[in-house]
């Protein structure tokens, strides 16, 4: 016939995606060939295990471009050690709160008593 046919061929190009296909094992007990794979293993589970940590609890920063900031001061940075500043600031927090509600039952001693809302409930 004399018709054209369009032949479609998939090449499979470099991706992104090729993380998340595993790695075939060697054809031959070739010591190098496991090292290379094992090495390559080794790459892969720190590069997820370096997103878990680093890239996600920090996407919004990296979408703003804030983490960059912080990226180029602190690549050194180690979280443990500032965890206990960050429970103490908690304990701050809860103390003032305590001091605003103390306060605020002080000053409506002199004024007029203060209406309850009333609960709503549902049936």
């Amino acid at each position: 016939t004399k018709q054209t046919r369009i032949v479609k061929k998939t090449i499979p190009t470099p991706s992104f995606f090729d993380f998340f296909n595993p790695a075939s094992p060697p054809t031959e007990d070739d010591e190098d060939v496991d090292d290379d794979i094992e090495a390559k293993l080794e790459l892969d589970y720190q590069l997820g295990e370096d997103i878990k940590e680093k890239l996600i609890p920090r996407a919004i920063d990296w979408f703003t471009g804030e983490a960059l900031q912080f990226e180029q001061g602190f690549e050194d940075f180690d979280e443990d050690e500032f965890e206990d500043e960050d429970d103490e600031d908690e304990e701050d927090y809860d103390r003032d709160e305590e001091d605003d509600e103390e306060e605020s039952d002080e000053e409506g001693d002199g004024s007029k008593p203060k209406q309850e809302t009333a609960e709503c409930k549902q049936s």
